[in-house]
This record gives C-alpha cells, structure tokens and sequence, in this order.
C-alpha cells in the first residue's frame, strides 16, 4: 500500500470513532472471516445492494449501527439503534452495471451491527463490543425502519 493510501486509512480507522460513511466497510471486513468458510464472498463494493453473496446464490446485507457515533458525540447524543430496512423499487448488481427493477428486499439474510458502547471507553474497531443479530428477511417487520429498541419487532 502506498503512503496515501496509509495516510487515508489511518485518518479513516485508526481512531476510536469510525464515521458513519466508513463504518459499514470496517463491520463487513470484520464479519467477513467468519462468512468466507461458509462459501460467502464479499460482493459489497461499489453500487452493490447487498454486502455477500454464496455460491448457492443466497445473498445477505449487513447493516450496522452504533450508540456513540462522530456526530453524536459532541453534543451528547446517545443513538437509539436504527436500520434502515426498506424494500427497494429494484437493485444495481455485477458491481452497479446492470439494474433490475425488483421489488422488495434484495437480500435473504440480514446481519444487524450494534455497538451499545456510550463513553470514553467506545472503541469502533474492537469486536468485543459489537453484538451481532442474524435475522431471515422473511421476518423483518414491514416499515422502512427497525429500531432495535422497537415493541414491533425484537431481536431474539
């Protein structure tokens, strides 16, 4: 890696907080050791809709949320958990150069990221403080929004 790139990455990561922008590709490196014997490859660059595909097809979207974020923090926001969960009008594929206009959810499986960590002690890049909640999108509540601290729908 050139020094740019180290530079770039360091400003990114190497911090307790990650950006919200950065974030989901941090949680997805993070996941991906864990997935990759199981046959799921990583698929989640560009303009994909979902983050790992298997080579039975089957494809899963991480999404990730945290307590304490970039923006929170300065003015002493504790976030709730939120994901965005919406069916889509249709999804990019073959890295953003085709488009089908599907309805629905374009992924089966989805992983919820949480990190509840709220203080000086929140730390982003230590995977002891992420809790995971693996969920089939056949039970996702209708809605555009899944809040984990929601009475319509909890994590099990």
């Amino acid at each position: 890696m050139n020094e740019i790139a180290l530079r770039l990455a360091s400003k990114i990561f190497d911090q307790p907080l990650i950006g919200n922008q950065y974030r989901s590709a941090f949680i997805e490196a993070m996941i991906e050791p864990y997935l990759a014997p199981d046959g799921w490859s990583y698929v989640g660059d560009g303009w994909s809709e979902w983050d790992f595909e298997r080579t039975d097809g089957s494809r899963l979207e991480v999404k990730q949320s945290a307590a304490k974020q970039t923006w929170s923090a300065p003015r002493n926001i504790q976030t709730r958990g939120a994901f965005d969960i919406a069916a889509r009008t249709g999804y990019f594929y073959e890295g953003g150069s085709k488009y089908a206009p599907i309805p629905g959810r374009c992924a089966q499986i989805y992983v919820f990221g949480w990190n509840p960590i709220y203080g000086p002690e929140t730390f982003h890049r230590n995977p002891d403080q992420w809790e995971f909640y693996v969920v089939a999108a056949a039970l996702l509540p209708e809605g555009q929004l899944l809040c984990l601290r929601s009475k319509d729908f909890q994590f099990q």
